[in-house]
């Protein structure tokens, strides 16, 4: 017969990796987590009383305070230092108060070598301490560390006596101070060698430059040169205003000189400027001429008056005199333009060169006041200099004066040698006490650290075992195995509150308890499932024996009966067979017997007291001896048989762990269904029994949960208790 083609679940599982729910675990086992509270609690304040014999610890503390450098030591004002300065400083005061010079010097302090802390470092024999495990216990016991935000800092000292305990603080406190001290001293003697030797050294040039100004005051009379600059400057501004009215004139003169030679390239008389003419018509001889041409044109003007005509011989003898006249007075005229022009270029060329001459000597008197001024203010600039560098020298000498007098008072300690001076940038605030009360142990924190440790033991413990703990629990760890879709869960019987006689028939015995109800939820999307594709026969398979097969597919086919459908549920367990037991039927043939050819199967099946539902049991025990024939032909047409005559038909096989006979029956079924018990089959069991009913021909539709306890995170026994006061009609 051909499979029908399968149905793919809705839902498949994780990829196998384990996610826990912690609010889960901690709804579990809150009491238990609560018990390891109160033990943790109790072994934590029995560990205080015994440590508190055992191992008391006190600690003493002494307070420093650092303070920024100081500016002047007359005003008492300090430098702030940037943050980074501060920190640095502050880091380094805490290495140098725990080094080893420091801590010898403590364990070298009289008071120290008195104490009982100081006993288990002496030599019996010689009763000299040893100073180099001293030491080494001392760094174990003293630590210092910067109070945050502040510029404090604080040194520890833990003894497990108390009057030890202060003792050993002080005299730490006392040699860092010491210290402290010594290497100020150190620095400012240092500081004040080198400013003596810097005050020295100024004064010299002091001196020698004193030396210098006083001479060149003496040799360049620079009390009079103030004068003398004056009146440089004054003539050197008077010069230069006549060289400028020079230098005017030249350019004109050379302009008109420039005019003569464009005019001199011609020989034309008519570029000869007017007012050369001018000054020739005042010449007597050209005034003669003039004279005697105007006297001869009165004659003709007489003579035509009178008149003679143009023709007559005394007019045309003055006519001719009068052009001759014209001749002469024009060539007298001309000759005296040239020689004029010539007198005056003669006159401009000397006038050139008289003002060259001029300008040239105004020149050199220029440059030498200008000479003669920039060596005075070279001379001034100088000596001006020299004063500033005698002041600067001064004020120098003036401040490193007042340096060394600072360092000296800085260092200077009115009380003697181990007394607080103004220069210390560190200073003790508050000196170690004798503690009056234990720093270890501590009641306030041994009780709650031994129940937090304790229940975090637990809680890690349990943790732990969630996650290597492979078994199926319940339907989220049944959901992490790939490929594996919930049907549904059943829970304990124990937790139903209907309290059913046998769980295997609990939906007829106990139809409104939780487990009936589980029941119900679980069939209708199974069977619809079935339904969607052509499914009839279910075989129901488990992991483990006593996992609830035979439960799970009873409890279903009473389920379908009650439904109305024809069910019938067939026995395939040879090995361990419960439905005749759970159905109280007769003993006679069943399903080993129809294989085996000894009966038929009309005869070996039997009807139950549940209307519509019949059973084939599994036979007699000689025919069941031979679980093969579950892999024959006969099984196939015993199949086929039941799927014409009923309308859902249940296999109950033998867990798949002890035997194969599951496997043989799923090759000739429609579906399969596989039943893990809470708590007793793992996962990997699960995915392997899932591997091998998919390599069959029935289509798997997924894992029922039997047995699941109500004690699961809390929420399951909340609903169990809901349902069953909802189906029995309690509010």
């Amino acid at each position: 017969m051909p499979r029908p083609s399968p149905v793919a679940p809705a839902h498949t599982g994780g990829s196998g990796g384990s996610s826990i729910d912690p609010l889960k675990l901690l709804k579990q086992y809150y009491p238990m987590l609560i018990l390891a509270f109160m033990i943790g609690t109790g072994l934590g304040i029995a560990a205080f009383f015994v440590l508190r014999i055992t191992y008391p610890v006190y600690t003493s503390k002494v307070m420093f305070e650092v303070r920024d450098p100081l500016s002047t030591v007359t005003d008492s004002s300090r430098v702030p230092q940037s943050r980074d300065e501060q920190e640095r400083y502050l880091g380094t005061q805490i290495q140098l108060m725990t080094s080893n010079l420091v801590l010898t010097r403590a364990v070298k302090n009289p008071a120290v070598l008195e104490t009982k802390w100081a006993e288990r470092f002496t030599d019996p024999k010689t009763q000299t301490i040893e100073v180099d495990k001293a030491v080494r216990q001392l760094e174990k016991d003293v630590s210092a560390r910067i109070l945050p935000q502040t510029s404090l800092l604080q040194l520890s000292m833990n003894s497990h006596r108390d009057l030890d305990c202060a003792i050993l603080a002080n005299a730490v406190s006392d040699a860092f101070m010491d210290d402290h001290r010594s290497r100020g001293r150190e620095s400012s003697s240092n500081s004040r060698t080198a400013l003596t030797s810097r005050i020295t050294t100024l004064i010299g040039e002091i001196k020698t430059l004193e030396t210098t100004r006083d001479k060149m005051l003496a040799d360049r009379h620079i009390d009079a040169m103030e004068m003398q600059s004056t009146g440089a400057s004054l003539e050197l501004s008077t010069v230069s205003q006549t060289l400028i009215d020079v230098m005017a004139n030249q350019s004109a003169v050379q302009s008109r000189m420039d005019e003569y030679q464009n005019k001199l390239r011609t020989s034309s008389l008519d570029q000869i400027p007017d007012q050369l003419r001018e000054e020739v018509k005042k010449d007597p001889v050209i005034q003669q001429y003039e004279q005697k041409i105007a006297s001869l044109k009165d004659n003709e003007a007489a003579l035509l008056k009178q008149g003679f005509g143009n023709n007559h011989d005394d007019v045309k003898a003055i006519r001719a005199n009068i052009d001759a006249s014209t001749r002469l007075k024009e060539e007298a005229t001309n000759k005296r333009l040239l020689e004029m022009r010539a007198a005056d270029i003669d006159r401009i060329q000397s006038g050139l060169a008289s003002l060259a001459a001029q300008k040239k000597d105004l020149e050199a008197k220029a440059a030498e006041n200008s000479k003669r001024r920039e060596e005075i203010l070279q001379t001034k600039v100088l000596f001006e200099q020299m004063n500033n560098d005698v002041q600067a020298k001064k004020a120098e000498l003036q401040d490193y004066e007042i340096a060394w007098n600072n360092e000296e008072i800085a260092m200077f300690r009115p009380k003697g040698d181990k007394s607080e001076s103004v220069g210390d940038r560190v200073r003790v605030i508050a000196v170690g006490e004798t503690p009056k009360a234990l720093s270890f142990p501590q009641l306030k924190m041994f009780a709650p650290l031994g129940a937090i440790l304790m229940t975090g033991l637990v809680g890690g413990l349990i943790f732990l075992r969630e996650v290597l703990d492979q078994r199926v629990r319940g339907p989220h760890e049944a959901a992490m195995v790939p490929r594996v879709k919930v049907l549904g869960i059943v829970p304990q019987a124990s937790d139903d509150p209907s309290r059913p006689v046998l769980v295997e028939t609990a939906f007829r015995d106990s139809p409104t308890g939780v487990i009936t109800e589980s029941f119900r939820q679980m069939r209708a999307p199974l069977i619809q499932k079935m339904q969607q594709a052509g499914h009839k026969s279910l075989m129901v398979i488990s992991g483990m024996p006593g996992s609830g097969a035979t439960t799970v597919a009873s409890n279903l086919a009473l389920g379908c009966a009650g439904a109305g459908e024809r069910v019938l549920i067939i026995d395939a367990n040879f090995r361990r067979p419960a439905m005749q037991r759970v159905y109280k039927l007769a003993d006679k043939s069943g399903l080993a017997d129809v294989l085996a050819g000894t009966a038929t199967l009309e005869e070996s099946i039997q009807d139950s007291t549940q209307p519509g539902l019949s059973v084939l049991c599994a036979g007699s025990a000689v025919a069941r001896a031979v679980p093969e024939r579950l892999a024959s032909e006969m099984m196939n047409r015993v199949m086929a048989e039941v799927s014409a005559k009923f309308d859902r038909i249940f296999i109950d096989v033998p867990p798949a762990i002890v035997a194969g006979d599951g496997m043989a029956v799923a090759n000739r079924c429609d579906a399969a269904i596989i039943v893990v018990r809470a708590y007793s089959e793992k996962r990997g069991l699960l995915a392997r029994i899932r591997n091998q009913v998919g390599d069959t021909r029935a289509d798997f539709l997924g894992v029922v949960v039997n047995a699941v306890r109500s004690s699961a995170g809390g929420y399951f026994k909340r609903n169990i208790k809901a349902t069953h006061m909802y189906q029995n009609g309690k509010k």
